[in-house]
């Protein structure tokens, strides 16, 4: 594999699998200094906060307004777009012939699988009318938690399910971001 950031990917094929680099931290750690050298030695676009707040007061939003969350539900909604893309090439490598699975509960075990594959210890669970993905670890666990990786986290599951079964409304159930125990990405379906 050659290209910026090959000695980083490991040896999934890159065209079928895209890199995808998360940084989280307290205020003024660093984070949008670390991502900026990173995106751009791995030539990866970067998606910060920053420049969505400073956006939102250069359209004429009262600084005494809450654009610091106003920018955070962005990010949020943005990371979520990036997930979903995310998830659909995860998915594509799963099922390279495009056919899916056969059933809703294949497909969910097969995001499961994926989602583990990628560090988060994750598995399914039935719940009245519900199935949800529970991650019992997640790969940012040393991180500070934020709502933004969540939905990151709920946009992949979105984006396999999409393409592995169909469309889908997974919503995050709970999230160690808002102090829960466990990670939980449940998905509404009538069975």
């Amino acid at each position: 594999m050659t290209g910026p950031g090959a000695e980083l990917r490991g040896t999934a094929d890159a065209a079928t699998v895209p890199l995808l680099v998360v940084t989280a931290g307290l205020p003024a750690a660093g984070k949008s200094t670390i991502a900026e050298v990173v995106g751009n030695r791995l030539g990866l676009p970067i998606l910060s906060v920053d420049p969505i707040e400073a956006a939102i007061l250069s359209a004429g939003i009262d600084s005494a307004q809450p654009t610091g969350l106003a920018a955070y539900l962005v990010a949020e909604t943005m990371a979520e777009q990036v997930g979903i893309e995310y998830g659909r090439a995860m998915a594509a490598s799963l099922e390279p012939s495009g056919e899916g699975q056969r059933s809703f509960r294949s497909a969910l075990h097969a995001v499961a699988d994926a989602l583990t594959a990628h560090g988060f210890a994750a598995h399914t669970e039935a719940s009245g009318d519900d199935l949800s993905i529970v991650s019992d670890t997640c790969p940012f666990a040393g991180s500070v938690a934020s709502p933004v990786i969540c939905a990151v986290d709920r946009g992949m599951v979105k984006g396999m399910l999409a393409a592995l079964y169909g469309e889908t409304t997974p919503e995050t159930a709970s999230s160690r971001a808002h102090g829960d125990a466990t990670c939980i990405t449940a998905v509404p379906v009538s069975l």
